[in-house]
């Protein structure tokens, strides 16, 4: 057996709840793991402080309160044939999320839907542009201010990689 699970069980292991095989098995792993080991002395140790404390008082008329309350419930179930349902305010509650969910897609959607109504027209354009144009990027960007007279500009070498054109 693994730490973990030897942890989960390490409770009924303390309170001898636990069948005699997985006792031993447990008692085995105890014998070469020292974390396990730790783990169920703090464990001893906070079950024996919980014994030791006194009990907390109970209220009066705390036990008639909990049986009017069964009572009460019983007579709920027994009158409809099964368990009562959640409050009607917690049924609206799902709907108004699901509603603002749903008004939240629908306006995600349209809006890449505007955003991208002309992508097709543009792709489309470029298409029928006829091949043997020519197009000087640095005239059609408006970055002419940037180019260094008598040279190659940083500018041009840039716009000249980014700007598509059909050669």
């Amino acid at each position: 057996m693994r730490c973990s699970e030897i942890q989960q069980k390490l409770d009924l292991f303390a309170t001898q709840e636990l069948a005699l095989s997985v006792r031993e098995r447990i008692e085995g792993h105890l014998v070469s793991c020292e974390d396990c080991r730790k783990a169920l002395a703090k464990l001893r140790r906070f079950k024996d402080l919980l014994m030791a404390s006194p009990a907390p008082p109970v209220p009066d008329g705390f036990a008639a309160r909990v049986v009017a309350q069964a009572k009460e419930r019983q007579a709920v179930v027994t009158r409809q044939g099964r368990m009562p349902h959640r409050p009607l305010g917690s049924v609206w509650k799902r709907l108004e999320v699901s509603a603002g969910i749903a008004a939240a897609l629908a306006t995600g959607l349209l809006v890449g839907l505007f955003m991208g109504h002309e992508t097709w027209q543009v792709a489309a354009h470029h298409a029928q542009a006829p091949a043997a144009q020519a197009v000087d990027p640095l005239a059609a960007s408006g970055f002419e201010y940037l180019v260094e007279p008598g040279g190659d500009s940083l500018a041009q070498a840039y716009l000249g990689l980014t700007v598509t054109s059909d050669r």
